[in-house]
């Protein structure tokens, strides 16, 4: 497994679809674990019975830097990597399937985005600056 993972690192991306291919067909007992280990958009398994398993990754990058005389300079950035698998119905068809499953998986990770990024971002700025409305203010007693 370390030796195939090695050659797919070496393998020129638009070269990795054919890589991984040559792969599954050489060691197909290990590919369940080479398919974790290869970040592939969408994969689409064997279809039985009038199903077929579909397995979605995908992946967010977030950078976000201000800098103004009020604010100040600000800089926020990280990624966040989300995998869905689904076994579905061919009755609608694959890109039926696979709408679906990308626009449940991109609200999720903007759900995530806004309460991990954004939600602990304003936590953290309104707690060490916070607006001049709220300085004012008297805060219950815990």
């Amino acid at each position: 497994m370390e030796a195939a993972m090695g050659l797919m690192r070496r393998i020129h991306p638009k070269h990795t679809d054919t890589a991984l291919s040559a792969l599954l067909s050489l060691m197909p007992e290990h590919s369940s674990d080479l398919l974790s280990q290869v970040d592939q958009p969408l994969q689409v398994g064997p279809e039985d019975e009038g199903t077929a398993r579909y397995c979605l990754t995908s992946t967010v990058m977030l950078s976000l830097t201000t800098n103004s005389d009020s604010c100040g300079t600000f800089s926020l950035s990280g990624s966040i990597r989300r995998q869905m698998s689904m076994q579905l119905s061919m009755a609608e068809g694959h890109l039926c399937n696979m709408g679906k499953m990308i626009e449940e998986l991109e609200g999720k990770l903007q759900n995530s985005l806004d309460q991990v990024y954004f939600g602990k971002t304003r936590e953290m700025v309104c707690t060490l600056r916070p607006p001049a409305e709220l300085a004012t203010m008297k805060l219950p007693d815990s």
